[in-house]
């Protein structure tokens, strides 16, 4: 079951904390936690990347992550993940290298509290690699009664579970 509703929130006031997550995990960034569920471990952050920030040796992660670029730039794996792209990396996945060397910001979600791993991605998990918005098509919304209001969507991921 997902994180219960909450009110509207101004991000811009909320504080920066370091690391991005409850973990030691990526302690060397800032983040501003939207929601935390306390009994799943799950979150919603704002990731703030600062410039010449870099992994160089493969890290893993326990749980699945999905990022969304607000600003900036993140290289991951050789591929650059600019403003409005997005990435799904299941649980197991290896960033063998990462870094930032002008800085990022990126809305994360995370399915549960990471921490690293050496387990490796679970047959059938679900992954997108990368998806820059401007490549997709608006597309009409699900629900045709709305259809006058002229709500479009973009799926970034589908999971059937």
């Amino acid at each position: 079951m997902g994180r219960p509703l909450i009110e509207y929130m101004y991000s811009q006031c909320l504080p920066w904390q370091t690391g991005a997550a409850q973990t030691g995990v990526r302690g060397d960034v800032e983040a501003k936690v939207l929601s935390f569920d306390k009994d799943l471990g799950e979150s919603s952050l704002i990731v703030r990347y600062p410039a010449g920030w870099s992994r160089p040796k493969p890290e893993a992660l326990s749980v699945e992550e999905e990022m969304y670029v607000l600003d900036g730039e993140i290289t991951i794996n050789g591929r650059t993940y600019a403003r409005d792209s997005y990435a799904c990396f299941p649980a197991g996945y290896v960033r063998q290298a990462a870094s930032s060397p002008k800085g990022c910001v990126a809305i994360t979600f995370f399915d549960g509290i990471p921490e690293l791993t050496t387990k490796p991605v679970k047959s059938g998990a679900v992954s997108v690699e990368y998806i820059n918005l401007y490549d997709l098509k608006w597309e009409m919304g699900s629900d045709p009664t709305l259809a006058w209001m002229g709500n479009r969507s973009k799926t970034l991921r589908y999971d059937p579970v």
